[in-house]
């Protein structure tokens, strides 16, 4: 809608795994807490204003059954809020699968579809200005566990005595490897083949009392906002302040270097990743 919303309290609203869409454009900027967004996995989308007749040919082109059931008879505009979101949750759990497994977002840029170019513009962008970029790209030593360690599957799999917990955290690791870790390398190393300086991280800090570890955006809280702000994120739990402000500092340093130089500041070396010399920086006490 386009009136002035709350966002952070309508993402606080959602269970794990939810969605908001907002269905219009809101006359002033809006603002939200990012962690109330990424610390749920949860989607925020938007759209404009469907006229009611374009309604049911936007729903047989982008949504299948059990992705609008809800809204699929209905103007979105006279929607409820509750529907709106209920709908969008179904459709994030059924792509998600029968085990829960599948954590991709549902709403998303996509390549070839304006304003992204298709593979093809991509590179052909990528050769002419990569010369001219300088780039972090980084993962976590745990990503998925902030999208597994409550699956419901996993920790059933997590019982079951000798093998169940070895097994889970496999499944979790290949997970990590597949969605975040490849891609990222590739990712560098097709930065750094076209001409760009690259430099890689993997941040491994994990908090004593916290189940999901070295977990998917564990680095925000050294980087970003105060401790008040992230007093009370479960990734955080029991960490001891000294830590973070230790981490933390030499973090915001290094950023702040590549800021000003274009080349990260570290207390310890961080060489620079290129395809035949793939150097990763690890960020741990």
């Amino acid at each position: 809608m386009s009136a002035p919303l709350d966002l952070g309290a309508y993402l606080g609203l959602l269970k794990t795994g939810g969605a908001l869409v907002n269905v219009g454009v809101p006359e002033e900027p809006v603002s939200f807490h990012p962690f109330s967004l990424i610390g749920g996995n949860k989607i925020l989308a938007g759209c404009t204003v469907w006229a009611p007749a374009d309604w049911p040919a936007t729903v047989t082109a982008f949504g299948s059954p059990p992705n609008v059931a809800m809204l699929s008879r209905r103007d979105p505009r006279a929607a409820s809020t509750v529907d709106i979101l209920a709908a969008q949750s179904e459709a994030a759990r059924h792509a998600a699968g029968r085990l829960q497994l599948n954590s991709a977002p549902q709403f998303m840029p996509v390549a070839g579809v304006g304003p992204l170019p298709d593979e093809a513009g991509w590179a052909a962008r990528l050769a002419h200005r990569a010369p001219a970029v300088d780039v972090i790209v980084g993962t976590t030593g745990r990503e998925m566990s902030a999208f597994y360690t409550l699956n419901p599957a996993l920790r059933r799999l997590r019982r079951v005595r000798v093998l169940g917990p070895a097994t889970a955290d496999a499944v979790e690791r290949a997970a990590s490897a597949a969605v975040f870790d490849r891609p990222a390398r590739h990712l560098a190393v097709r930065l750094t083949k076209a001409g760009a300086r690259v430099w890689a991280y993997q941040f491994d800090y994990s908090a004593s009392d916290s189940p999901f570890g070295a977990t998917h955006c564990i680095e925000l809280p050294f980087l970003l906002g105060t401790d008040a702000d992230w007093a009370t994120a479960p990734m955080l739990a029991g960490a001891h302040p000294d830590d973070l402000d230790t981490l933390g500092r030499s973090l915001r340093a290094a950023w702040l270097g590549f800021i000003r130089t274009g080349a990260p500041t570290a207390d310890t070396p961080w060489p620079q990743f290129t395809a035949d010399t793939p150097a990763i920086r690890h960020w741990h006490l």
